[in-house]
């Protein structure tokens, strides 16, 4: 017991521990600290836990109330052995933090275990880009271990300094001595501290790292003393353990999260809180929360960024605020920052002067990269006019080592990928633009991400689509930015690159933006290319086809087939007839698609066209389908599935299974149509195609309900419909009368209640849906992994015919 009678912390963890049924191991893990801390309280070799983790501790042991209370009294208790040993500063020598730390409490809580754990790290560097808070995570590091250490925490500013010969003189004036003519500095410094159980923080290094051996050297000398510096560089000395202090977390980019999810976002959090700082009356709402997570997400959950644009609501709102990022950030910060700190240029000017002058030229070319990028890329672009390829390398890690550049850590072998800070992107771009370099570097970005874009098109028909589709989604952002550069330079680029992608953005299902970009590039292809106006023409087509917009298609698909009678190109007329002919199947003009469909198969024959002839024989066996002449339309899938496993043409294999999948439902041999159907899933999965994906999930919906399951089948109608808003493709079905019966039935057999709730169950999990009906043939197996908490709504179901129709293409 302490003096005061409070329990001893260690014995009261221990006591606590043990009620939970929890080793040392599993609390440790819990809490978020060492196994080694865990011992250490409970042996009394800790007295003074800091409030952190006293708080992570009590968390993991799911205490509350008096527990809690009796943990926190026993952590608060003083010991004589813990009585300072010589003169410590006190709390008031610290500089007290202006705000409250966010989102980073477990981060602090690590810190503070690692800095203080017997085995721990003599030396902590917190590293990051200028503005990120590092500075604020000192503070409160700091704050928190000041009775941890038996002589106190020391702060130390070094920003004002520029020589580095003045870091130590500094730092002793720090902890309390003066200069002594008979001894030299460092000398008299070791001496201070070499019994001495201190932390020193030692803030903003990056420009003084010269100094780094001589700290190296105190460390050395004085066992008990430890360090936590700030830098936004390493000082790459022996011991030293460096934390990369990331950005807060941002809302997820997909949808909308909603204004009560985004309240537990750190990004968010802290815009709210210096939000309010300027405005009391400030709040989150459903009106405002889209455009305040989205400012988090542009401005990369830098806190500066975020701090310096949330004080502006007071004059802007929201909405606002996001449509000028860029000039609000440009305004000055709270009077109280640093100079350096009071823009967010201003924080990043003091970054960039510390750059060599290579360092700064590659860091303008490399702004106009987005989203991501490798060492080739920045190669590419890096390279030339002073800066050698074999530079570059080097370069970027000095970048990084300015915390200027992110490398995010991968778990697989795949290549590193670079990665900007928007706020960090934007302001080297700026230099560019001030060097006037902007447009040739542009120019160079186009041509790279061209080339990648006609590489990958010659590829996407073949057995490596979905490396080259995932090649495609990496560096979307980048083929965005030439796309984007090509609309205001010339048409030839645009129209090059939209074609090239056409097919990726009808496979990953971005049509609305794939519309957008085509009809761009339509309006300024030279006339003198009448080939490629005519590939532009048929993407738009097929886009236009999978939104269900069947009046754009057929124009896109006519003016194509006039420019290719034009030129004679006899690829170009097939891909146009064949196009007219789903055009014609989605009217239900089933004799004109069989007379286009034949037109169609003729020309591919000719042309000896292996892929495009298989694809033609997809639509031509859809239209038999149609027809009611099953026979005829197996022998023509079959004939396409032939090729395209010859072609290794996986989209289009997926699409001839999903059919033949339909023509086993007709003749109501479920089994097979059920192994044809999640054949074709598994491989549209692969490929990230949701709309052929949801007619999968129809037809598997219907052979659920064959086999007397209808909450299964109602589920994976629901997925079906999920996974076609999700990319804005059309949800009708292409037998609306079959299909409305078969839900007819399926309501009447489970009610209404029971429809509506397994219907909304599939929307909302679709995704998870068709990974796990792909993958999980029996039906407990894919409950187990979709279901969750809820119970079937029950309800005896006898087995029931199928039309055996599809509903997609």
């Amino acid at each position: 017991m302490s003096p005061s009678g409070v329990e001893d912390f260690g014995a009261c963890l221990r006591r606590l521990r043990q009620a939970a049924c929890l080793t040392q191991e599993q609390l440790a893990q819990q809490a978020g600290i060492s196994t080694n801390a865990v011992s250490q309280l409970e042996r009394g070799l800790r007295r003074r836990p800091y409030p952190h983790t006293v708080q992570a501790l009590a968390d993991a042991l799911g205490i509350d109330g008096d527990l809690r209370s009796e943990l926190v009294a026993s952590a608060v208790a003083r010991h004589p052995a813990e009585e300072p040993l010589g003169t410590a500063p006190s709390r008031g020598d610290l500089p007290v933090p202006p705000t409250q730390l966010i989102g980073r409490e477990r981060e602090a809580a690590a810190l503070c275990s690692l800095l203080t754990d017997g085995a721990g790290a003599r030396i902590v560097t917190l590293t990051g880009t200028g503005g990120v808070g590092k500075t604020r995570l000192a503070l409160t590091l700091a704050a928190c271990l000041q009775n941890a250490f038996a002589d106190g925490v020391v702060f130390v500013a070094l920003a004002p300094l520029s020589d580095p010969d003045l870091v130590i003189p500094t730092i002793a004036r720090a902890v309390g001595l003066r200069e002594h003519p008979d001894m030299p500095i460092d000398a008299l410094l070791h001496r201070q501290l070499r019994s001495k159980e201190l932390l020193l923080v030692l803030d903003n290094v990056e420009h003084l790292l010269e100094a780094a051996p001589r700290i190296s050297e105190l460390l050395r000398s004085c066992p008990d003393l430890r360090v936590l510096a700030t830098s936004r560089a390493r000082l790459r000395i022996r011991g030293e353990h460096q934390h990369s202090v990331e950005p807060l977390a941002v809302p997820e980019a997909s949808g909308d999260i909603g204004a009560a999810h985004a309240l537990h976002v750190p990004a968010v959090k802290l815009f709210l809180a210096r939000a309010r700082d300027a405005d009391p009356t400030f709040s989150l709402t459903p009106a405002n929360a889209g455009d305040i997570t989205e400012i988090c997400r542009r401005l990369g959950g830098l806190p500066l960024a975020v701090e310096v644009v949330a004080a502006r609501v007071r004059l802007l709102a929201p909405g606002q605020l996001l449509t000028r990022l860029h000039q609000v950030l440009g305004l000055a910060g709270a009077r109280d920052l640093p100079d350096r700190q009071r823009t967010l240029r201003a924080t990043l000017d003091w970054s960039h002067d510390l750059l060599s002058p290579a360092e700064r030229a590659l860091f303008r070319r490399l702004s106009v990269l987005s989203g991501g990028f490798d060492l080739e890329a920045a190669e590419a672009l890096g390279a030339g006019d002073g800066i050698e390829t074999a530079e570059v390398l080097a370069l970027l890690e000095g970048l990084r080592d300015q915390s200027l550049l992110q490398v995010p850590a991968d778990s697989d072998d795949a290549p590193l990928r670079y990665g900007w800070l928007e706020p960090v992107r934007q302001y080297a771009f700026d230099r560019l633009v001030d060097n006037r370099e902007d447009c040739a570097v542009r120019n160079r970005h186009a041509a790279l991400y061209l080339d990648l874009a006609e590489r990958a098109d010659s590829e996407l028909e073949g057995p490596d689509q979905a490396r080259w589709l995932a090649v495609l989604d990496r560096d979307h952002d980048n083929l965005r930015t030439a796309l984007d550069w090509g609309l205001g330079l010339n048409g030839d680029i645009l129209s090059r690159l939209a074609v090239a992608l056409r097919r990726f953005w009808l496979v990953r299902g971005h049509l609305e933006e794939g519309r957008r970009w085509l009809s761009a590039a339509l309006s300024s292809c030279p006339s003198t290319e009448p080939t490629r106006r005519a590939k532009v023409l048929g993407g738009l087509g097929d886009l236009a086809l999978k939104q269900g917009d069947l009046s754009s298609a057929r124009d896109h698909f006519q003016d194509a087939l006039a420019a290719g009678r034009w030129t004679e190109d006899a690829a170009t007329i097939a891909a146009a007839t064949r196009g007219l002919a789903e055009v014609a199947l989605w009217e239900n003009a089933h004799e004109g698609a069989a007379r286009l469909c034949r037109d169609s198969l003729a020309r591919w024959r000719e042309a000896g066209n292996a892929r495009g002839l298989a694809s033609a024989l997809n639509i031509a066996g859809l239209v038999e389908i149609q027809r009611g002449r099953h026979r005829e339309a197996a022998a023509l899938l079959e004939e396409g599935l032939g090729l395209a496993l010859e072609t290794g043409d996986t989209w289009t294999i997926a699409t001839l299974l999903d059919n033949l999948g339909w023509i086993d439902l007709y003749r109501h041999d479920h089994e097979q149509a059920a192994e044809h159907f999640r054949s074709a899933l598994e491989r549209y999965i692969g490929l990230d195609e949701r709309w052929l994906a949801a007619d999968c999930l129809d037809g598997l919906a219907r052979v659920a309900l064959a086999h007397g399951d209808p909450p299964r089948a109602v589920r994976l109608w629901g997925a079906a419909e999920g996974m076609c808003d999700l990319i804005g493709a059309t949800t009708a079905p292409l037998d609306p009368n079959a299909y409305q019966r078969q839900l007819g039935t399926a309501r009447a057999r489970i009610g209404d209640e029971a429809f509506e709730h397994w219907w909304g169950e599939g929307r909302s999990h679709c995704w998870m849906v068709a990974v796990a009906e792909a993958r999980c043939s029996e039906p407990g197996l894919m409950e187990g992994l979709i279901r969750r908490k809820h119970e079937s709504h029950g309800g005896t179901v006898e087995s029931l015919n199928v039309d055996g129709v599809p509903r997609r293409l």
